[in-house]
């Protein structure tokens, strides 16, 4: 049974029927599937599994969200590095000490928006959190 997503200010809430999870947005560093299921993965390393599909949380998120592939949603704030190795683009996110290859066709694009988003030019209520993040 696909779970219910409900998309707040701060916050996304998923109901299942067992369960009802509230997360802040900014507890989130990464978002997988693997069909039917979505893999939450928070900046503490915890993952959270739910049924769901990537294409409507891609929809529904804020704008610090980016889809660096058809499987990867990635949360902008935690990107460190975004580099050409061996003719493929990758993106570093240091809590998670991971690193994800960028489908080709999103490079610029996820250039311009990661510049965008750390710059904080269109997200001012997030520049509070950019600098606590970055200043810790």
């Amino acid at each position: 049974m696909k779970s219910k997503i409900t998309y707040c200010d701060k916050e996304l809430i998923i109901e299942d029927p067992h369960k009802i999870i509230c997360m802040g947005y900014d507890q989130i560093a990464l978002i997988s599937t693997n069909k039917p299921y979505l893999q939450i993965t928070t900046i503490d390393r915890k993952t959270i599994i739910f049924d769901g599909l990537i294409a409507e949380l891609k929809k529904n998120l804020p704008d610090f969200f980016f889809c660096c592939n058809r499987s990867i949603l990635v949360n902008l704030l935690y990107v460190t590095t975004f580099e050409k190795i061996c003719n493929k683009y990758q993106i570093h996110i240091t809590v998670l000490d991971k690193t994800i290859n960028i489908a080709s066709e999103y490079n610029d694009l996820f250039k311009r928006k990661l510049i965008e988003i750390k710059n904080c030019t269109s997200l001012s209520p997030l520049c509070l959190f950019c600098k606590k993040a970055y200043s810790n």
